[in-house]
């Protein structure tokens, strides 16, 4: 999760793309399924599951320690918990981006 938090947007920086292109990540928008608690003043970057769910998708948090292979393994992407936040209430759309 590191490198795609902050290893990958400088390499694509060096590389020489676009800002737009950078500021454009790939990733699908989902529901979340349960409420996920945060700290306000730090940004957590949560890994999820992907459920088909009708047009769209349900994201599932998958909770533990970032070191965990069982959680690396299971993820198919992960959703950024912004500082100012304390928390994301289930329900609310969110963007998964996908390893």
């Amino acid at each position: 999760m590191i490198f795609h938090a902050f290893v990958r947007p400088i390499l694509r920086q060096l590389s020489g793309e676009a800002a737009s292109e950078l500021d454009r990540e790939k990733g699908v928008l989902a529901r979340l399924s349960r409420n996920l608690p945060s700290a306000p003043g730090r940004e957590d970057l949560v890994r999820v599951k992907l459920e088909r769910e009708g047009e769209g998708f349900a994201a599932h948090p998958l909770m533990g320690n970032s070191a965990m292979i069982s959680t690396m393994t299971g993820a198919d992407g992960f959703i950024t918990v912004p500082l100012e936040n304390e928390g994301i209430r289930a329900g609310a759309e969110v963007r998964v981006t996908l390893y």
